[in-house]
């Protein structure tokens, strides 16, 4: 596969994310440096959750963002420019019912087609590197039973390029993360493409207790605002709830 810009390809390995990590240790590699795999065997998503990828035929990369120098109270932040890049690649490639499902995967309809994992280094109380991992399920025809993903191929039903996406979400990370000034634009995009906005989705409190709700926004500090069907709001930091399938 021919990029046109510094990166690593490797056939198969543990995890992208892994490896830029390990290769930050050593050296500082340019801005949107990538490391490219057709497997990876230790994939991960939030939470340690494995990510599930046939081999060859997905988008596995991680890039490298920086230096960003970006207030650690400002993290948030990232995920924001981080899921818009990755939205507007897969919106070129007329993706149907596309939509950001808090806080960091990618929704077609009511399935996943894609996930973003990001790693930061830090330098005192600022972000100093940011490692955006990256995985689109592409040419993938079949996923496990009681898996709910699809696919580019099974959504617009003709096979993509895995270096063309690879350079995409590349232009369109250094686009998104060139914008980190304007946290209030980044954040108005996000909410607008939020998935369970139009309709009502069913959640799991802590304690096991199910509840239905809409997505009303999220913060900007990360936090996510649903309504309830009597109109209450309330508002969930990342992990606290759990989304049903519809």
């Amino acid at each position: 596969m021919y990029f046109g810009f510094p990166h690593l390809y490797l056939p198969e390995t543990d995890s992208t994310n892994a490896q830029l990590i390990n290769l930050l240790a050593n050296s500082i590699p340019e801005q949107g440096f990538m490391v490219i795999a057709d497997f990876q065997s230790e994939g991960r998503g939030q939470f340690g959750r494995q990510w599930v990828s046939a081999p060859g035929q997905n988008l596995l990369a991680s890039y490298l963002l920086g230096p960003l120098e970006l207030p650690v109270d400002r993290i948030f932040d990232l995920q924001l420019a981080a899921s818009l890049a990755v939205f507007h690649s897969l919106d070129a490639r007329e993706t149907s019912g596309l939509s950001i499902k808090w806080p960091n995967d990618l929704y077609s309809g009511n399935e996943k087609i894609a996930g973003i994992l990001l790693q930061n280094v830090l330098r005192g109380k600022q972000v100093h590197f940011c490692v955006a991992g990256v995985g689109v399920n592409v040419n993938q025809s079949e996923f496990p039973s009681g898996l709910r993903a699809t696919s580019l191929f099974l959504r617009c039903g003709k096979r993509f390029e895995l270096s063309g996406l690879a350079v995409e979400v590349r232009q369109q990370l250094l686009h998104w993360f060139a914008h980190l000034d304007d946290r209030e634009t980044l954040l108005q995009q996000y909410n607008e493409r939020l998935y369970g906005r139009d309709g009502w989705l069913q959640y799991v409190e802590p304690d096991g207790s199910p509840f239905s709700a809409t997505v009303r926004e999220v913060l900007g500090d990360g936090r996510l605002v649903l309504m309830e069907k009597n109109g209450n709001l309330r508002t969930f930091v990342h992990g606290t709830i759990q989304s049903l399938p519809l």
